[in-house]
């Protein structure tokens, strides 16, 4: 996995994110996820954002309620109760 690809921000600028993860959305359809591996941003305590890639190649940041929804629906789904 560690796939790390360049991309430009239009407010940070050029940062390079490493993919984390990759979800199966269908048969066809699949979204990556990345976080940031450019060390300038992260002692700029910038390096908890998430971005997402979705199949056509288009890369978005995440907001902190999309986030903590994927935080959510994956605490419910790896729990052991």
């Amino acid at each position: 996995m560690s796939k790390i690809i360049k991309h430009t921000d239009p407010f940070i600028g050029e940062i390079e994110l490493r993919e984390v993860a990759t979800v199966a959305i269908s048969h066809w359809e699949s979204v990556k996820y990345y976080i940031i591996e450019t060390e300038k941003f992260k002692s700029r305590g910038l390096a908890n954002g998430i971005w997402e890639q979705i199949e056509d190649g288009e890369i978005n940041h995440l907001t902190g309620d999309q986030v903590q929804a994927i935080s959510r629906i994956y605490d419910k789904l790896t729990r052991i109760d």
